[in-house]
């Protein structure tokens, strides 16, 4: 994982780089160069651009529009881009307020190349993923699709 940190500290400074997800690039290239000097086969290795850590939420945005830059790496890319600072930064919202736009990073996060995400709202992905599925297989394949009638309406209050 891409941090320009230590461990626990908080580093967000506008000047730190000059090309960012450059600089991400380069770091973790040396880091899979270490793995495999290390005797690590470099199947088992994934990466991590590290969104929010050491980076404002403008260099974590410009990260996450240029992961076509890390495929070059070869290596199977994690997300963790749930409910990060990014998204609070765009959207004003607190933490837990964040499940639109952690399922905006996703959609996003998919679409360029990420493989592997962290995620707190597991059953929200989940459920995003096979409605976008779903949609994008088009209507023909669930022709037998019927709504379960517990499901139809939320119980009235007692």
């Amino acid at each position: 994982m891409h941090t320009a940190a230590p461990p626990r500290v908080r580093r967000q400074d506008e000047g730190l780089y000059d090309d960012v997800t450059g600089e991400v690039l380069e770091f973790l290239r040396g880091r899979i160069a270490l793995a495999e000097e290390k005797g690590v086969a470099p199947e088992q290795l994934i990466v991590d651009p590290g969104p929010d850590f050491a980076k404002t939420p403008a260099q974590t945005i410009r990260v996450l529009c240029e992961l076509d830059r890390l495929q070059e790496l070869g290596r199977p890319i994690l997300l963790a881009i749930s409910r990060k600072d990014f998204i609070g930064a765009l959207t004003g919202r607190a933490p837990r307020e964040r499940g639109a736009g952690t399922l905006a990073a996703l959609e996003h996060g998919l679409r360029s190349g990420g493989r592997i995400f962290r995620l707190h709202d597991i059953a929200a992905a989940h459920d995003y993923l096979l409605v976008r599925e779903a949609l994008e297989r088009g209507g023909g394949a669930y022709s037998g699709l019927r709504l379960e009638e517990s499901v139809r309406h939320e119980p009235s209050p007692g």
